[in-house]
């Protein structure tokens, strides 16, 4: 595929993603959730209209936009938000990790799946979407403590899910013997065949 193929296609991605900008701020549907309908037509469970090329570059362009990402939300931490809100963030964020990884854990293991595997999934169960809030966020130009706060949280959330699912992998392997993945895809083939 040639160079001028390329860029024809990221121009046409750049004018979608205008367009869902401009039917964003027309009507109450957050910007982001265009993005992703856009996406998922233009995709292969859509339209399949991307270029086979383009599959090659998912993880580099998810790693940038993550940290783009990050680095805004780090902006919301100042040391004067810190330290008027800095506690609230603390016990929110350790709260929205900590209990649904408990909850998730622990009714998956009421149900029969395996420790390890319910231990794996619980983890998972603590991502969140920072991208998503943020862009919200910024489209309906939300301001005060609320949003000071929810940005925190959200900011700090996805790092305590990080630390929690580390632990949680450890534990798992140790469990098992084998590795995160081997567990995972074990797991799924016990409830595919369970189904």
């Amino acid at each position: 595929m040639g160079l001028h193929f390329t860029l024809l296609t990221i121009g046409c991605l750049l004018l979608v993603s205008l367009l869902a900008d401009e039917i964003g701020r027309r009507t109450m549907v957050p910007r982001v959730t265009l993005l992703i309908l856009f996406g998922v037509a233009a995709g292969s469970s859509g339209f399949d209209v991307l270029p086979i090329v383009f599959a090659a570059w998912y993880e580099t362009l998810a790693t940038i936009a993550l940290t783009m990402v990050a680095f805004l939300l780090g902006g919301v931490l100042s040391a004067n938000n810190l330290r008027a809100y800095g506690k609230r963030i603390l016990i929110i964020s350790l709260s929205v990790v900590i209990l649904p990884t408990l909850i998730v854990c622990g009714g998956l293991m009421i149900i029969g799946v395996a420790a390890p595997l319910a231990l794996l999934l619980a983890g998972i169960a603590t991502a969140t979407a920072p991208a998503a809030t943020q862009d919200v966020v910024r489209q309906r130009e939300a301001k005060g403590p609320f949003t000071t706060t929810l940005l925190g949280i959200v900011a700090v959330d996805d790092a305590w899910g990080l630390i929690v699912f580390s632990f949680i992998l450890v534990a798992a392997k140790a469990m098992m013997g084998g590795n995160g993945v081997d567990i995972l895809s074990d797991g799924i083939r016990e409830i595919g065949i369970a189904a």
